[in-house]
């Protein structure tokens, strides 16, 4: 997400040398503005964000010590936090009882499937959900939410068709507040565009339910008009939040610097991928980082955590480290990798990984090849798993026939395998040894430029 944003501002940054101070700022904000702007940043935002960083800039007090690049990027980035409204907006719930929250939004805006992950977020700290359908003219969207209940194993309410949402909403509240469930999930009625009947009945829902918080789902791609929608819904409905949906198919980032100023509602979350588990709080700070290719390292810390145990991290880094790496330790890595996300989105979190995702050829490939591996890893048997040496010619076509590959490619994985175990041995005998090795003796990591192929042991390695 944010490529576009990102490589001009990276650009504008390498513009900066060999110039006088007063040229290279007035280049770097320059090019600031056109990015933004090409990236569907609104004007007037675009306008009061290189203004700020004008006169943050020009300041007499400024550190001419430092380099101009990293003032002009430290002023940019203090800046675009400010835009973004400074510090995380989180959810504000009853200290006891039953809260509701309220989610609007227009048709196709991932409304729904952004009930389900907060459904899941919230389960995630120790709260118990109700999920409550209000579209009452749409069946087949009463039916959506229940099958989605289902599949995350949270109740949902027995909405009827042609009821009244207002009644249907009041009923489920009282219901869960008598069950002691933490938190129920209004899912609102949408519309294919604005209309004042929507409106109205939301209006009336928001009134006579009381909830509190709604959320507004707005689909980050949408960009310039999404932000308009955005700005007619506050003024109606008034939102308490804002949720962005797509945001890691938006290459531009324009509604998500754009939509918080505009409309002077906090983004509270923003969806990052199709999983239940794609959904992040909104931190400006760390947004910021990872537009400027600075990483996200608490939050990649988190997605890590969210999918390993403390005691599963250590059993398997004391396993690698002691070369007693097992097959079955292999493709655990790599579920571990694929359930925290896009692999996009990772190297969006480490600091440069922008330019190194740039730089790799194709990453639906790269996963691509790591479910290939997968598939395979899993076609063998413990045993074999446990000890590859056991693994012959007939094996190999067992295997490559049960995970739909060829022989080749069970011979690749076998390899890298090897590679991967043969690295973990040395960094525990020569850590520095090891490290050339792995970066391929220039730098970078390998296959993503820089030198080498991919790290040994991941899909595409050596």
């Amino acid at each position: 997400m944010f490529e576009r944003l990102t490589e001009g501002i990276s650009n504008a940054v390498r513009g900066v040398g060999g110039k006088s101070a007063d040229a290279a700022r007035e280049e770097f904000v320059g090019t600031v503005r056109d990015r933004l702007l090409d990236s569907d940043v609104h004007p007037d935002v675009t306008s009061r964000l290189v203004d700020r960083l004008q006169r943050r800039l020009s300041a007499p007090d400024q550190d001419t010590s430092a380099a101009p690049s990293a003032r002009f990027m430290d002023g940019l980035r203090e800046e675009m936090i400010g835009i973004l409204g400074g510090q995380p907006e989180p959810l504000r719930l009853k200290s006891s009882g039953t809260s509701a929250i309220m989610l609007v939004g227009l048709q196709g805006t991932g409304k729904t499937t952004t009930v389900g992950k907060l459904a899941r977020h919230l389960a995630g700290q120790g709260k118990s959900v109700m999920l409550v359908p209000l579209d009452v003219r749409r069946p087949a969207a009463i039916d959506q939410l229940r099958i989605l209940g289902e599949s995350l194993d949270v109740p949902v309410w027995g909405t009827t068709a042609q009821s009244k949402p207002v009644k249907e909403a009041r009923a489920a509240i009282k219901a869960a507040d008598k069950q002691g469930i933490d938190v129920v999930l209004l899912d609102t009625a949408g519309r294919l565009a604005i209309d004042r009947e929507l409106m109205d009945e939301i209006a009336t829902l928001r009134d006579k339910v009381r909830p509190q918080e709604i959320l507004y789902v707005l689909d980050a791609m949408a960009g310039q008009s999404a932000v308009q929608t955005a700005e007619a819904f506050a003024e109606t409905v008034k939102p308490t939040g804002i949720v962005l949906t797509k945001v890691d198919a938006d290459p531009r980032g324009g509604a998500v610097l754009s939509v918080g100023a505009r409309t002077g509602i906090p983004v509270k979350y923003m969806g990052v991928g199709e999983k239940h588990a794609d959904l992040e709080p909104f931190d400006p700070q760390r947004i910021v980082n990872r537009l400027l290719d600075m990483g996200d390292i608490e939050s990649l810390t988190e997605k890590f955590d969210a999918a390993v145990s403390a005691e599963e991290a250590e059993a398997l880094g004391e396993r690698m480290m002691s070369g007693k790496f097992s097959l079955e330790d292999f493709g655990r890595q790599l579920e571990l990798m694929g359930s925290m996300g896009p692999l996009e989105n990772i190297l969006g979190m480490i600091p440069g990984g922008k330019g190194l995702a740039k730089q790799m050829r194709d990453l639906s490939l790269a996963e691509t090849e790591i479910k290939r591996t997968l598939a395979i890893i899993r076609s063998m048997t413990p045993k074999e798993r446990r000890n590859p040496r056991l693994i012959g010619n007939s094996h190999k076509k067992r295997i490559s026939a049960g995970s739909g590959t060829s022989v080749g490619d069970v011979n690749r994985v076998l390899k890298r395998y090897k590679t991967m175990q043969k690295l973990m041995k040395q960094l525990s005998k020569s850590p520095m040894r090891a490290l050339q090795g792995l970066m391929g003796g220039g730098g970078g990591f390998p296959g993503m430029g820089g030198g080498g192929g991919l790290p040994p042991g991941f899909p595409g390695g050596r």
